[in-house]
């Protein structure tokens, strides 16, 4: 009985580490600056304003006065739109490692930034837009797909984890193919994009190269 109680309580002890394990992530993160240049090397704690990772929809930046720069911190993967009653896009992706400066025209009248894929980095899904910069129609599979209806034009895509896709142009995996892998090295989180895909019409999605 002793001998069944003492392997019970490890086998629980070392499943419930795996799980959490598999469930810890690096939570995305947006780090504005704003200032002189002083700003300039992304100090720690010297943020004017940090966005929050959670929320799925745009949020408000704050615009430059005159005589300040502005830079940004970026954990994960974030699109940064500039509003001049049209929109002016930058892509920022990284692992919090840069200090990245943005240049402006004077004549914005606000400026939003959104998060793109999970929050922590770790979950097993790919992201397909039918247009550039992640804008259009999306399709989303979280697994080998046998079709994709209707199918999708792929211009731009992103996922999460340390996985790899590939996407084809036949329904049940058939006909050309396009294989993603993640640009991951060495951890289990983190984001792999592309911003300017060949517009690759695809059907079906199934995980792994």
């Amino acid at each position: 009985m002793e001998a069944r109680l003492f392997y019970f309580l490890v086998c629980y002890a070392t499943t419930t580490v795996f799980v959490t394990c598999l469930d810890t992530g690096v939570p995305q993160y947006l780090l504005e600056y704003v200032g002189v240049q002083t700003n300039e090397k992304c100090l720690p704690g010297n943020h004017s304003l940090k966005l929050n990772s959670t929320i799925d929809e745009e949020q408000e930046l704050i615009l430059p006065g005159d005589q300040e720069s502005l830079f940004f911190n970026v954990m994960g993967l974030w699109r940064i739109s500039q509003h001049m009653g049209w929109y002016f896009d930058t892509i920022l992706g990284g692992v919090g490692d840069k200090c990245e400066q943005l240049r402006w025209p004077m004549n914005d009248e606000r400026m939003t930034a959104i998060r793109f894929g999970d929050p922590l980095q770790v979950r097993k899904e790919i992201h397909l837009y039918d247009y550039y910069k992640f804008y259009g129609m999306r399709y989303t599979a979280n697994g080998s797909t046998p079709s994709v209806s209707p199918p999708i034009r792929v211009r731009s895509y992103h996922f999460t984890g340390n996985y790899s896709w590939t996407l084809f142009s036949g329904q049940n995996f058939t006909g050309k193919s396009v294989c993603r892998k993640s640009k991951i090295q060495g951890r289990d989180w983190g984001i792999t994009y592309g911003e300017v895909f060949e517009g690759f019409v695809t059907r079906s999605v199934r995980e792994g190269c």
